[in-house]
């Protein structure tokens, strides 16, 4: 994945030379724990994914360029495996989606969402489901939520600065909590605790202990990924407007 800054507002994508600090922060090995999260790449550009049915992955719109772009995709929770199958599919950005357009810090991203369609069907042990509209809202501070993507496992130092070292390829897993507050950005973006830094963009947001889709990964808050998560809300009416165009 590409890495693209506004400010100190770091977005959760990276290139081959670029990761995560230990992927997910206080993650573990997600092994098939969620089978549905895949690993997205279109040449050195990667993602997270999060499969809704045997066509569609949804992602963030952050993370390829044109429209239109097409991705390789793999559900193995080791990307690396030499037994690892990527599918080929086509991905869409949000057709709203417009970096340094958004409400948030620094007037971020907003409408980071993308659905890539798989030119064939790739069955799976189950999906991801969507929210209800407004799930989000009625949820209380500090619920839990589980964050799940690949990323790298950690940094290294190179020319006095921290640079991510390569990644591992696993799928990773971590817990997280939900922060409520009075932010500019709350009725498009989430709040969570931490967890989340470069190679988990488009990861899934879950309810804790559940499939249900909250949010996607989006941007942190500096280059060490040791802040808090904003995450791309999936329960407003343009997001799951947008993704209801492909099913």
């Amino acid at each position: 994945m590409r890495i693209r800054a506004l400010a100190a507002l770091i977005v959760l994508g990276v290139g081959l030379g670029a990761g995560s600090a230990h992927a997910l922060q206080g993650g573990t090995p997600d092994g098939e724990g969620h089978p549905y999260v895949a690993f997205v790449r279109n040449g050195p550009a990667v993602c997270s994914g999060t499969a809704i049915s045997d066509r569609l992955v949804l992602t963030a719109a952050h993370c390829f360029g044109a429209p239109g772009t097409r991705v390789q995709v793999t559900f193995d929770s080791n990307r690396r495996s030499p037994s690892a199958v990527f599918h080929a599919g086509t991905w869409h950005p949000d057709p709203q989606f417009c970096p340094g357009c958004g409400p948030g810090l620094v007037r971020l991203d907003t409408h980071d969402v993308a659905v890539v369609v798989l030119d064939d069907a790739v069955a799976r042990p189950r999906y991801a489901q969507l929210p209800g509209p407004g799930l989000v809202d009625g949820l209380p501070n500090k619920t839990a939520v589980d964050l799940v993507g690949y990323g790298v496992e950690d940094f290294v130092v190179g020319g006095g600065q921290p640079v991510p070292a390569r990644p591992s390829g696993l799928r990773m897993t971590a817990p997280a909590e939900l922060h409520s507050g009075n932010s500019s950005f709350g009725d498009e973006f989430l709040k969570l605790s931490e967890g989340s830094c470069f190679g988990d963009s488009g990861g899934p947001n879950l309810l804790g202990g559940t499939d249900t889709l909250l949010a996607l990964n989006s941007f942190v808050t500096n280059e060490r990924c040791n802040g808090v998560t904003y995450s791309y809300r999936l329960d407003t009416a343009a997001a799951l407007g947008f993704i209801a165009q492909f099913s």
